[in-house]
């Protein structure tokens, strides 16, 4: 059984299962129209919280320490703006606010994050200050069901609120890979590794980054070796996924530009028609050289083999996507005299560094907060 809270597994789970494979420039479009494919993405955040809370009647006893992750609504008060948001609940406090993570076209920014960004700073703080303007001061909801809360009452919340509130189980948005890109829950840990967005196993399919010897390539897994097992041949110090790149339907004109590549790369000479005499068939790759592209769109999949360049942006579109949902955003000045700086850890603290056991604060840890409420 797993040492880990409540709330912070609700954030593996939607970190791993939803955040990275949200378009969410698509997202961003649908708050100022039909508020359809987020009522699918709220959908999706919500039977999440079913599956980890256990219900979606959540009280004091879902987490040890009476805080809570959910997921939620958002409307600026001035601007009218709608935007799904994760939000920080302490429930020992009868639903008291800590903190939101909005979901916009920038990914997911926290309010009042208190880990260090790894942004260029000027970017960070233009981005912030658009979050800020669109929604500052604004009314927010939840999906949950929280009777110990004195803070939200659904029969005094604006219409707009009310209206996703009462439609959202209605839609369900598809995601990039849609749900076979999700590792299966029974993969035994000795044939499982972690690529750039997610798990990944034999059989899966795979598309190689931009920036290595097999740029582009889109393969299957064979077999992984464990980095610290006898089997791991290799100096590499993480896992070595072992990949079969000659399987896929390329174009022609997309074959003679990899047989090109690769015949280059090497110094071989190549045939036109004929993978160059190399281990194209058994490359060992880096788990961070490959995403994990199971279940891709037959469309999207054909525009990548199709074009080296559409493949290198593909990858960097979906790797810039995962790091924007793990990556910590330092509060910025904007929000100083905003919202408190209280010090409890922001989802988006929690979402930066998997390999880290964010820690939870107790009753005790808990600051005194000040400034408005929002």
């Amino acid at each position: 059984m797993s040492d880990k809270s409540k709330p912070d597994l609700y954030i593996d789970h939607i970190n791993s299962h939803i955040l990275p494979f949200i378009d969410y420039g698509v997202l961003d479009k649908s708050y100022s129209t039909d508020m359809i494919y987020a009522k699918g993405i709220l959908n999706r955040l919500h039977e999440a919280m079913i599956t980890i809370y256990g219900s979606e009647r959540i009280g004091e006893h879902s987490s040890d320490d009476g805080f809570v992750v959910i997921p939620g609504i958002v409307r600026g008060r001035e601007s009218g703006t709608l935007g799904l948001a994760l939000l920080d609940l302490d429930l020992s406090s009868s639903g008291e606010h800590w903190g939101t993570s909005f979901l916009c076209k920038y990914g997911v920014i926290s309010q009042g994050g208190n880990g260090s960004a790894s942004n260029d700073d000027a970017v960070l703080k233009s981005e912030i200050k658009e979050i800020v303007e669109a929604y500052v001061p604004y009314d927010y909801c939840y999906t949950a069901v929280i009777p110990s809360d004195i803070h939200v009452s659904n029969s005094q919340l604006p219409a707009e609120l009310k209206n996703v509130l009462n439609d959202f189980h209605n839609h369900h948005a598809e995601l990039l890979f849609e749900e076979d890109n999700a590792p299966s829950q029974d993969s035994s840990s000795e044939s499982v590794s972690v690529c750039v967005n997610g798990e990944i196993k034999p059989g899966d399919l795979v598309l190689s980054s931009p920036d290595n010897d097999y740029a582009g390539l889109v393969g299957t897994v064979i077999y992984i070796e464990k980095a610290g097992t006898p089997e791991h041949g290799t100096e590499n110090p993480g896992d070595d996924i072992h990949v079969n790149f000659t399987e896929a339907e390329y174009s022609q004109s997309r074959f003679i530009e990899i047989d090109r590549m690769l015949g280059d790369l090497y110094g071989r000479p190549t045939r036109p028609g004929i993978w160059p005499p190399i281990d194209v068939d058994d490359a060992i790759m880096a788990p961070d050289m490959l995403i994990r592209i199971t279940g891709i769109e037959q469309d999207k999949l054909t525009e990548i083999l199709d074009s080296g360049a559409a493949a290198s942006t593909f990858f960097n579109s979906v790797a810039e996507s995962q790091a924007s949902a793990r990556t910590a955003l330092s509060e910025p000045d904007a929000l100083k005299n905003i919202e408190n700086t209280a010090e409890k850890p922001s989802v988006l603290a929690q979402l930066r560094d998997a390999a880290k056991e964010p820690k939870q604060p107790t009753a005790k840890d808990k600051p005194n907060k000040s400034g408005p409420e929002l």
